[in-house]
């Protein structure tokens, strides 16, 4: 394209296979709608050919993609973090602009030492600000990639792209180009559309995603209010548990059996595709999902808030990041407050009293007020790109 190549790479699964991939895939529309050809490296997991270094360019919903594997030997992970040479760009024309994806740190380093050797701008897409866990070793070496990139090297590069109030307050005076984006959508894509508007009796909610170990999603804890509603009020209503099975779902909180009367409200349907969940999540009424306040979750922003919002799916949680931007009582959905289990009750017994109508009313709202589609940020993202490549070096 006429305006050059912006070039968006980092450890996304593409086309579609997890929110990362999903993310650049909606910012990569939006940049090719501005006039810039946008080309976006991931990684692939499962490589049946090993001995390719990286996949062919394929096309994906207009955008061209290649992959590289993911690491699974030491060898390779030291080299994922440490090295850029997969980068070539002889034979990418015209490449104005580099996007990493939270791109690992020394890695980063290298990069904006290359962007800047070879008069390209270089800006980091950050979504995360993870809290080391896990065993000491691991706890220092991610410890020290997240220092690196997230204090030494942002600050140093051209532009940033946060997803939260979090990050861009963090950022917003350490750099001069810096823009809040969450998650976004095209909802010009069939898979948006409502099939149909019809309500049986009672209430469906539904969890799609992966709770983490216990300590992203407290879905444990929506479980055990709900059986108890089950239990002494007997309210009609069903959970559906997408993207982790019965057996994975115990194992993560760490528990033997579920509730006694679990199997009379919880349908477990494992991990489907992207496709299937999203029809899953629009024959619902509510998504439902809680989340501890942590460093993690206040830096990040649920991608299962902006598609359930999108397939006009109204939202029970708690606050969390900036959801309560986009929250509104009654209309988009319902904030809880998860510091007592007794509020988290009566607001979903409100919830269960609610008529068919009023449900369907709340689905129509979100649905119409369009909340994360991407045209909604081309004039953010238009301005972004022109300031960060009208900058001198």
């Amino acid at each position: 394209m006429e305006k050059g190549t912006i070039l968006y790479i980092g450890g996304f699964e593409l086309p579609d296979k997890n929110a990362a991939a999903h993310r650049v895939l909606a910012n990569a529309k939006i940049l090719n709608s501005l006039g810039y050809e946008t080309l976006l490296i991931g990684i692939l997991k499962n490589n049946k050919n090993k001995a390719k270094n990286v996949t062919e360019w394929k096309e994906f919903e207009g955008l061209h993609y290649r992959s590289i594997p993911y690491p699974t030997s030491l060898k390779e992970w030291l080299e994922y973090l440490t090295s850029i040479k997969f980068i070539n760009l002889q034979k990418i024309a015209n490449v104005k602009l580099i996007i990493a994806y939270n791109y690992p740190g020394i890695a980063l380093w290298k990069l904006h030492k290359f962007c800047r050797k070879n008069n390209i701008k270089l800006v980091a897409d950050c979504t995360e600000w993870y809290e080391p866990k896990g065993n000491p070793l691991f706890k220092i070496a991610k410890g020290l990639d997240v220092h690196i990139r997230m204090k030494l090297v942002h600050p140093k590069i051209d532009g940033m792209i946060v997803i939260s109030d979090y990050l861009f307050d963090f950022y917003k005076d350490k750099l001069k180009n810096v823009i809040n984006v969450p998650p976004l959508v095209d909802l010009s894509m069939q898979k948006w559309k409502l099939k149909s508007k019809t309500k049986k009796d009672g209430v469906k909610f539904i969890y799609a995603g992966s709770p983490g170990n216990g300590n992203k999603d407290r879905i444990d804890k929506i479980i055990q209010i709900l059986s108890n509603i089950r239990e002494l009020e007997n309210k009609n209503f069903e959970l559906i548990i997408v993207g982790i099975t019965r057996e994975q779902y115990l194992t993560s909180f760490g528990l033997n059996r579920l509730p006694i009367n679990a199997d009379d409200f919880i349908l477990f349907k494992g991990r489907l595709p992207h496709l299937e969940t999203l029809e899953e999540i629009k024959k619902s009424d509510f998504s439902i999902f809680i989340r501890e306040r942590n460093l993690t979750n206040t830096a990040g922003f649920p991608t299962k808030f902006v598609e359930s919002i999108s397939c006009g799916t109204p939202v029970i949680t708690n606050s969390s990041s900036n959801i309560e931007k986009f929250l509104v009582n009654n209309k988009t959905g319902f904030l809880i407050n998860i510091e007592d289990d007794s509020a988290i009750k009566k607001q979903l017994n409100i919830v269960l009293d609610l008529g068919p109508q009023t449900i369907l009313k709340m689905k129509d709202y979100c649905k119409e007020m369009k909340l994360f589609d991407i045209s909604k940020y081309s004039i953010t993202y238009s301005n972004f790109i022109k300031n960060v490549l009208s900058e001198k070096n």
